[in-house]
């Protein structure tokens, strides 16, 4: 056996891995060196993804690469895993919101090693694939609602039925002024975001933390499998 076919068949084995194991996807993904918080996240995702932890709470400053680690990483994957599902990426505004579904569309669309893992996830551009929402090709034809939707959490109104959300910096600066504007966030999801998911669809929330009574303080509260990151930690996050 030559040194190029046992290379190849190295790494199809690692990206046979990588579509059960975050670790392993993230280390094929990325050049990340990564921190010791980050690798304590993909454990804890892992737990989502397995069906261990339905509500997840992951606290951090900006910096640590919340989005990029769960709303981007994380949610390509879990298209990978189950590219039939309906995923809700949702964040303070729309325009962070659908930053976010381009970024995840790009991998879906472009990434050489994604296409290694998961070579059956392929783009549907005929029905959907637009930077609000976009759909890969599947067998249900007739399903109308989209792979990957992104929106604000005050503005747009969620149509659609989810198998699992990622609420993603609910809070900025400017809704968190006031008492009234962060009840106003956490009326939100308990009134709209979280009835449009299905039963036993996962939570996964990243964010930083603004108040004692922002949308994070609430969940915590509430039994939210919760981790704190701190401090801010340096780290590479080039995809």
């Amino acid at each position: 056996m030559t040194p190029d076919k046992v290379n190849s068949e190295l790494v199809l084995a690692r990206a046979k891995k990588a579509r059960t194991d975050f670790l392993t996807f993230v280390s094929m993904m990325t050049q990340w060196r990564l921190a010791k918080h980050q690798k304590a996240w993909i454990k804890e995702l892992q737990a989502v993804a397995e069906g261990e932890t339905k509500e997840l709470l992951l606290v951090g400053p900006p910096g640590s690469s919340k989005s990029t680690l769960v709303s981007v990483l994380f949610g390509s994957w879990l298209i990978g895993r189950n590219p039939t599902g309906h995923g809700g990426i949702i964040s303070y505004g729309d325009k962070p919101a659908w930053e976010r579904v381009v970024a995840v569309r790009r991998i879906i669309e472009f990434h050489p090693v994604y296409h290694l893992i998961f070579p059956h996830v392929t783009p549907n551009k005929e029905e959907n694939w637009s930077r609000k929402s976009f759909t890969v090709v599947r067998e249900d034809i007739a399903d109308p609602h989209p792979t990957l939707m992104g929106a604000g959490s005050s503005g747009t109104v969620i149509s659609y039925r989810l198998s699992w959300l990622i609420y993603d910096d609910p809070h900025d600066e400017k809704n968190t002024k006031t008492p009234y504007k962060r009840r106003q966030i956490l009326n939100t999801y308990d009134e709209t975001i979280t009835t449009r998911l299905i039963e036993g669809a996962p939570i996964i929330c990243v964010a930083t933390r603004w108040a004692e009574d922002d949308l994070p303080g609430s969940l915590e509260k509430r039994g939210f499998r919760t981790v704190h990151q701190r401090a801010i930690v340096e780290t590479t996050t080039k995809v």
